[in-house]
């Protein structure tokens, strides 16, 4: 089983039943996060909107029956696994439990039993939900394969023992074969005798997952074309990726060479280089379905039809104040300073619209044809070559997605952290609206004069859900050495808490800063007047900074702390205690706040060790720092850490971050 948390739904008599629960998985070493519904509406919501490793019940909850249970569970999580809690363990109890549905029997009283029993059945819920989520991936490997397949403008075909088991249009069209008619057909039987030996090979090889690359003839025709071969899968099932490019140039009719291309890359990366200041945007621009339009049209006609429509593409980019160049016959590549990502993103639809709609003619015949753009914006830490593939790449996707007729902005799947690249400007990331605050309450046990939040931040992906910190902050402050993030954070929760305070006027916030702002000069003074203008006591903000960047900036840190202190904010420090119990900078800092690093509570709560946390609270006292500790999960902790004599308390058993600053203080 995993070692992450137990995700554990409780319909139980009492919550201090459901407490028994957790006291045993804690006793045993296991974390849970678990929810007891207080009525059915609840239950169905939980249901609904959560994954549930397991749930307990019996039937003496006050509002929840078992049937009932039973029969909101069948309804809104059929596959969810339950065990029936009952008073002792006998033969009637396992046979009344398995004839509801229940995986099985347990009772508290019988500790060994019950967790051998919660481990295998969440084992089991695991391995189904992987399985699960294993078989969705393949289907979606799939869909995006037969996407790609047909968007592809060369010629594709996947073989299985030497037998074609699919292709695509333009496939088809070279070996001058009705695609229908190709399932099942030896790939031999279109490939001339003097290159089938060599075609006998380069299988073998790429069977074995090695690329190849190689020129065929084609049948009886004898046009010569470039062949390469991959190892993939079609359909779940080993197979070998064969794709065609036209190696005659005169057969090829407007294809350029591979040289041709390369040339041209190097003459459009140079002139990038001249113009670019590093916030501009550039566009890879392709006619989409170019083999179909030749086989329909045939050469001459279709290279009079994509010349045209080159230029009209370059003209109705002429909006963005954009220069253009023709890449290869069928694509335009276009570089504009004079717009941002986001603005791009108004106009390409329009764009689209244009091209789709333009009737373009020759010899008597009307053609429409349609096209797929990609966009990317400059990032510092790519050259002109990479810029250029990540503008064809999100082109590329456009068409796979949409089958073409579509734009798309190039974003790398920040939730991948490959480089911790989100594959995006902090301007264009700003610009986009990607970025959202959310507020979790401190509850301060010592005095209900002050009420607290700490201020999160998320950022959107491209799909609207959310991205951890830990993938994009570190990234745009070591690539943008700038506050940009930082102000922004700070002007978005002052407007929001200036909402707030007339009808709260107790509220402060707790706003976390990035290193950056150690190093911007005129940060401090920029913020007072953020503060003045917003109308906002400086008293009500909290700057808090981590421990491990206070460390490597100490000298700064020490005037940038004085300074926030000097215009009448607090400051704090988090993670303390992280990489090791020294109080070192206490001393010179002299922070309102100190918040603990996560171990100290996990130490508790998992292993029921209080003394480390004990003495980091205490060591902090000695400085006159009131402490704050997080991460609280039970109300057993939360009544030790009263004990400890500890200042501000936070955690998801208290409440989670929300976008609004709504927590009723006075319910604590």
């Amino acid at each position: 089983m995993h070692n992450s948390a137990l995700n554990i739904l409780i319909v139980d008599e009492s919550a201090n039943h459901s407490e028994a629960v957790i006291s045993a998985l804690r006793a045993a070493g296991l974390a849970a996060e678990v929810k007891r519904p207080e009525d059915p509406e609840i239950l169905a919501d939980l249901l609904k909107s959560q994954a549930w490793d397991i749930a307990l019940c019996d039937d003496k909850h006050s509002a929840i029956g078992l049937d009932q249970f039973i029969h909101q569970r069948n309804q809104f999580a059929s596959s969810l696994k339950w065990l029936l809690m009952v008073d002792c363990i006998d033969a009637d109890a396992l046979q009344a439990s398995v004839s509801r549905g229940a995986n099985d029997a347990i009772c508290l009283d019988n500790s060994e039993h019950f967790l051998h029993v919660l481990q295998r059945e969440v084992g089991y819920a695991r391995l189904a939900r992987q399985l699960q989520n294993i078989t969705a991936q393949a289907a979606e490997f799939d869909r995006r394969q037969e996407q790609l397949l047909d968007a592809s403008s060369d010629a594709i075909a996947y073989i299985s023992d030497g037998i074609i088991v699919e292709c695509n249009d333009a496939f088809a069209a070279m070996v001058e074969q009705q695609r229908d008619d190709l399932e099942a057909m030896p790939l031999f039987d279109f490939i001339g005798a003097d290159h089938r030996d060599a075609l006998k090979q380069a299988l073998k090889h790429a069977s074995k997952g090695e690329s190849m690359s190689l020129e065929l003839s084609l049948g009886e025709r004898h046009s010569v074309v470039a062949a390469r071969l991959v190892s993939t899968f079609y359909e779940g099932e080993a197979a070998i990726q064969i794709s065609f490019k036209d190696a005659n140039t005169q057969a090829a009719g407007p294809q350029k060479t591979s040289a041709d291309i390369d040339q041209r890359s190097a003459i459009i990366m140079q002139e990038l280089a001249q113009e670019d200041n590093g916030d501009g945007v550039l566009l890879f621009v392709e006619i989409d379905k170019v083999v179909q339009l030749r086989a329909r049209q045939g050469l001459i006609s279709s290279r009079a039809v994509l010349k045209s429509a080159v230029e009209y593409i370059a003209g109705s980019l002429a909006m963005l104040g954009a220069w253009t160049r023709e890449f290869n016959g069928h694509s335009v590549v276009a570089y504009t300073k004079s717009h941002s990502l986001a603005s791009v993103r108004d106009i390409l639809p329009d764009v689209l619209k244009q091209v789709a709609e333009h009737m373009f003619e020759f010899q008597q015949k009307t053609v429409q044809v349609t096209c797929s753009i990609g966009v990317a914006s400059r990032t510092d830490d790519i050259g002109m070559e990479q810029w250029l593939d990540n503008a064809y790449q999100a082109m590329f996707e456009a068409r796979a997605e949409n089958d073409g007729n579509a734009f798309k902005l190039f974003t790398a799947d920040a939730r991948a952290g490959v480089a911790g690249n989100t594959g995006m400007t902090l301007d264009d990331a700003l610009e986009l609206k990607r970025f959202r605050l959310s507020f979790q309450p401190l509850v301060n046990i010592k005095s209900n004069d002050e009420d607290y939040y700490e201020v999160y931040i998320r950022m959107l992906d491209q799909n609207d859900e959310e991205v951890s910190p830990s993938l994009f902050i570190e990234a745009f402050t070591a690539r943008e050495f700038n506050t940009k993030l930082d102000r922004w954070i700070i002007l978005e929760a002052c407007k929001q808490l200036s909402a707030v305070l007339p009808n709260a006027p107790e509220t402060r916030l707790i706003i976390n800063l990035t290193a950056n702002a150690f190093n911007d000069d005129k940060l401090v003074s920029w913020i007072a007047i953020a503060l003045r203008t917003a109308g906002i006591d400086p008293s009500k903000i909290v700057f808090q900074f981590l421990e491990i960047n206070v460390e490597s900036y100490l000298m700064r840190a020490i005037q940038v702390f004085q300074q926030l202190r000097d215009i009448g904010c607090d400051v704090s420090i988090n993670r303390v205690g992280e990489q090791d119990d020294s109080m070192k900078v206490f001393e010179k800092l002299k922070p309102r706040f100190a918040k603990l690093a996560p171990r100290f509570m996990e130490a508790l709560q998992q292993e029921n060790n209080a003394e480390g946390l004990k003495q980091m609270i205490q060591k902090v006292q000695q400085y006159d720092v009131e402490p704050i500790v997080g991460f609280i999960e039970s109300a057993n902790t939360m009544a030790m850490l009263w004990q400890m004599n500890t200042s501000l308390i936070q955690g998801f058993y208290i409440a989670p971050p929300t976008a609004e600053m709504s927590y009723d203080f006075s319910d604590f």
